[in-house]
């Protein structure tokens, strides 16, 4: 399902399962359809839904029912890891299959204009799984309702767990992201320079996740929610050697919580909680 990049990959219950990879380059999440010229000569094809539709299709009718399906991404597809999870659940949960969901640094922390701008550019409202929405927030359910509303990404995660409670839900982060620092700050700035944010950008975007994180609670007491908030600056863990490495403040490694949730046991939230564990790693 949506990823990015390849990890050498020990003897677990991620080397024995068939993979199904779907790349992007669509600029929207894997949530859109829609056309977009943002400039005379510059169009988008915004048509990740399109294509991510696709690749669900063939996999509901060569794999009706699995065992177990892993919806996950890194960067973009973190989000898509979470919609397409939601839109898969309703035909999997019927026949057995066990679904976990782990979104991998794409943590939803943006800026109330890039919710009502971008989302509807996208035409995200029409492949969006609803049925997770609040009947009373869902309306006609059209684009601009859909920005109206200013629903954020750790809102959806409530719906979707609240909605589906035998699916595990699930997403990692580094404290201080470098990438999802460089994108917050360019939401506010469209003249932010590119490269890696200097350290303040870094803090900030690191107070505003854990003050977002702080005003979901109850998303944060669902029992079929976890998060793992992990040390230093890093973008991503899943594609990458140190998926296998990084570990908690317990010693207990993420690979190993990952594989528990594939397994169908129960996980809590880790966290590097305090500024000593947390700043490990992190670029100055």
């Amino acid at each position: 399902m949506p990823a990015a990049g390849r990890a050498t990959v020990p003897d677990s219950a991620l080397s024995r399962p068939r993979h199904i990879y779907i790349p992007y380059c669509t600029g929207d999440l894997h949530w859109g359809n829609s056309t977009v010229e943002y400039l005379p000569g510059v169009t988008i094809e915004h048509k990740g839904a399109v294509n991510a539709q696709s690749a669900v299709d063939w996999m509901m009718s060569n794999l009706p029912s699995p065992e177990v399906v892993l919806v996950t991404g890194c960067s973009a597809g973190a989000y898509g890891s979470l919609f397409w999870t939601a839109k898969i659940a309703p035909f999997y949960l019927p026949k057995g299959t066990r679904l976990v969901q782990f979104g991998d640094s794409g943590m939803g922390i943006v800026t109330e204009e890039f919710v009502r701008e971008a989302y509807p550019q996208w035409n995200t409202a029409e492949a969006f799984p609803w049925e997770i929405v609040p009947s009373t927030l869902q309306g006609g359910r059209t684009n601009a309702e859909f920005a109206a509303n200013n629903m954020s990404f750790l809102d959806f995660y409530y719906f979707a767990a609240d909605t589906f409670p035998t699916v595990q839900w699930s997403q990692y982060s580094s404290a201080y992201d470098q990438n999802q620092a460089f994108f917050l700050a360019t939401m506010v700035d469209d003249s932010y320079p590119q490269g890696e944010p200097p350290l303040a950008d870094k803090l900030a975007w690191a107070a505003l996740m854990r003050t977002q994180m702080a005003d979901h609670a109850a998303l944060l007491a669902l029992p079929n929610y976890a998060h793992w908030i992990g040390a230093g600056d890093e973008h991503c863990v899943v594609p990458y050697n140190r998926y296998w490495w990084t570990v908690g403040p317990s010693g207990a490694k993420l690979s190993g919580w990952v594989e528990k949730m594939i397994e169908g046991h129960d996980v809590t939230t880790v966290d590097c909680a305090s500024i000593e564990a947390c700043t490990v790693g992190l670029e100055q």
